[in-house]
Formats: C-alpha cells, sequence, structure tokens
C-alpha cells in the first residue's frame, strides 16, 4: 500500500483518530439500537443514544477542514459514515419514543439489527488508515 502524496501525515492522523473513535463507539451504539429492536424504555435508551448521536455529529464535523487531494476522499467517506452513524441512532430513538403503538412500528423497530453494512466499513476504512499511517510513519 502506497501513501498518496497528497495524504499529509497530519491529516491522516487526523482521519485515523477520528476513525478509531468512531469506531470505540460502535458497541455502544449497536447496544443502544438493540435495545430499541428489544423495547427498552427511551428513558434508559436516551441517555445513551444521544449523546453519542451528538459525538458521531462531532467527529464528523472534525473531518470538513480535510481538503487536501486524496485526503478529501477519505474526509468525504468518513463523513458519510459518521453522519449515518449518527442519524441512525436518532431516528431509532424517535421510534422507541413512538407514543402510539402500532404494528407497522413494531415491526420497524424488530428490523434493527445494529450498524450494518456502513458498521463494516468504517472498522475497514479506520483499519485502512491505520495501516497507511504504519507503512509510511511507523506506529506511534
Amino acid at each position: 500500500m502506497e501513501l498518496p502524496e497528497a495524504l499529509s501525515e497530519d491529516e491522516l492522523r487526523l482521519l485515523h483518530r477520528l476513525a478509531a473513535d468512531a469506531v470505540a463507539g460502535q458497541p455502544e451504539a449497536e447496544a443502544v439500537l438493540a435495545g430499541v429492536r428489544d423495547e427498552a424504555p427511551l428513558g434508559v435508551l436516551a441517555p445513551r443514544g444521544s449523546p453519542l448521536a451528538r459525538h458521531y455529529d462531532e467527529l464528523a464535523e472534525a473531518t470538513r477542514p480535510v481538503r487536501g487531494g486524496a485526503a478529501q476522499g477519505y474526509a468525504e467517506t468518513l463523513y458519510r459514515l459518521l453522519s449515518y452513524h449518527a442519524e441512525l441512532l436518532r431516528q431509532a430513538l424517535l421510534l422507541a419514543g413512538s407514543w402510539w403503538a402500532s404494528e407497522r412500528l413494531a415491526a420497524e423497530r424488530r428490523r434493527l439489527h445494529g450498524l450494518g453494512p456502513p458498521g463494516a466499513k468504517l472498522r475497514e476504512l479506520e483499519q485502512e488508515l491505520r495501516a497507511l499511517l504504519e507503512l509510511e510513519y511507523g506506529p506511534r
């Protein structure tokens, strides 16, 4: 794997740090989504899920200053994945807070099975960024 010339060490380290932080939060996000699926009370889910959704939003916004060549592609991909995580958590909490019970909403809750392919993609991106860092600059 060769480091694209336009990807600076600082940009690469920033993107990796953001991706690693997001991946570290995925087990908690998965737990919140499982709680929604299993009809846990909103009072239990919201204190866990809402701050995590905000954190994913903050991580996504932290990718915005990265604009150099190849780094921009990584930053845009990371931004989309982080935004997806935040929005999925928000929508799941809205679903959990629905005061009306219908079979359609219950079916939607039962369909929640974690972060899905975007969760796997985020883990892959973090691993790719880590490998690039180690290849070019060695572990820190």
